[in-house]
């Protein structure tokens, strides 16, 4: 099965898994930066986005109407203002939300929402930032595939835009680039699949050993559309 998805920060992949019985709706997200505050970001569908507030607890309780005429809705992080606060803006049929630090006032979230050029696509929504405003370089951009496999099996394919796979590097080579199992002291253990343009994990899901999760992902390509 393949799909194409969309970075938040504007790049697209195009994921291969072979083995999947299904590929839904992923997360995209990454981490912003204005002023010495930081923002993180997800782009999803709106069953993401309400299984995000539902998990906060937390609310959308506000509105603040952009110049850009996009409407930037918001409330008390966990229902505690001092907490933080989380936030919504619709991107066609998609949303981009997240939850920031009590350091960020409301003011600051609505310059940030302000400064952001919104892109809808079928694939996912994603942003381009406006004057001010730049994406954290020790946060890559990530984008949470979950791979359905049969019999209910399953595992979360991370993918990260991050370091490059180096020719020779570690891992058993595989179709799409080179594969590791993570240090024994990990306590959950994943696989590391290195590609020629990003890095993805691979978190089994409970029930679904690591061995089956690694023969899936020796198929698994992972590419710069």
């Amino acid at each position: 099965m393949k799909t194409v998805r969309t970075f938040v920060t504007g790049e697209r992949v195009r994921v291969s898994v072979p083995d999947a019985r299904a590929l839904p709706a992923a997360v995209t997200n990454a981490v912003l930066t204005w002023r010495r505050l930081e923002v993180e970001v997800n782009a999803a569908d709106t069953r993401a986005r309400d299984f995000f507030l539902a998990s906060t607890g937390s609310r959308l309780t506000g509105s603040v109407h952009l110049r850009t005429g996009a409407v930037l809705r918001h409330g008390a992080l966990g229902g505690r203002a001092a907490q933080g606060r989380v936030f919504n803006l619709d991107v066609g049929r998609h949303h981009l939300f997240g939850s920031t630090g009590g350091r960020v006032a409301l003011s600051d979230l609505a310059a940030i929402a302000g400064r952001l050029t919104l892109r809808p696509g079928e694939q996912g929504a994603s942003v381009a930032l406006g004057a001010g405003l730049a994406w954290a370089g020790r946060r890559p951009s990530a984008i949470a595939q979950v791979v359905d496999l049969d019999g209910g099996q399953g595992f979360l394919l991370d993918i990260r835009r991050a370091r490059p796979a180096a020719a020779g590097g570690s891992g058993a080579p595989v179709a799409g680039g080179r594969l590791s199992r993570s240090g024994a002291a990990e306590r959950a253990p994943y696989l590391v699949l290195d590609t020629a343009r990003a890095v993805a994990y691979g978190i089994p899901r409970p029930g679904t050993s690591l061995d089956v999760v690694a023969d899936v992902m020796s198929r698994v390509l992972v590419e710069a559309v």
